[in-house]
């Protein structure tokens, strides 16, 4: 009977060290995931704050903003800003047409144009005042549905573009 202690005791070993090793693959693998999409999160910050940056410059030059964002390229605004950094085979972002430099610094001007599975994570939004917000899904559409009956009231148009890159640079 003593000679079996020792197997028994290996087994042990042996699954205690396996279940260590899980933990600690899970551990570095949700850190590696939580980093990733941190690092996409600023990413896309950084795009949208761009983007602000080439709506007002552009609107300074022009007396009012574009229609659509292609009209910043290349000019005020590289391709590669519009893409999104989760999902680059998709419009990234979305340009809220119509917005004046008269409306309300917290109008919505370029949002992130998410999957639907993505909605519940939040969504970042540059404002006028060239705030890079990050709203829940409930706010960002009550800010939205506001500005939209804002502009309907003064009989502006509504439109909602989505962000375009030249083909060149659309991923394959």
């Amino acid at each position: 009977n003593g000679r079996y202690m020792p197997r028994r005791n290996f087994a042990l070993l042996f699954i205690i060290a396996l279940l260590l090793a899980s933990a600690a693959t899970f551990a570095v693998f949700t850190y590696v995931a939580r980093t990733g999409k941190a690092q996409r999160r600023e990413v896309s910050r950084a795009n949208l704050i761009k983007m602000h940056e080439a709506l007002q410059a552009y609107a300074r030059e022009n007396g009012r903003f574009p229609d659509d964002l292609s009209a910043l390229q290349p000019r005020f605004l590289q391709a590669e800003d519009v893409i999104h950094p989760a999902w680059p085979e998709r419009p990234g972002y979305m340009y809220v047409a119509g917005v004046q430099s008269v409306d309300p610094p917290e109008s919505v001007l370029v949002f992130e144009n998410l999957p639907e599975r993505k909605v519940k994570l939040g969504r970042l939004a540059v404002t006028l005042q060239g705030q890079a917000q990050e709203l829940n899904e409930a706010d960002f559409q009550q800010r939205l549905s506001a500005q939209e009956l804002r502009y309907k009231e003064k009989k502006r148009a509504w439109t909602l573009r989505p962000s375009e890159a030249l083909p060149s640079v659309i991923p394959r």
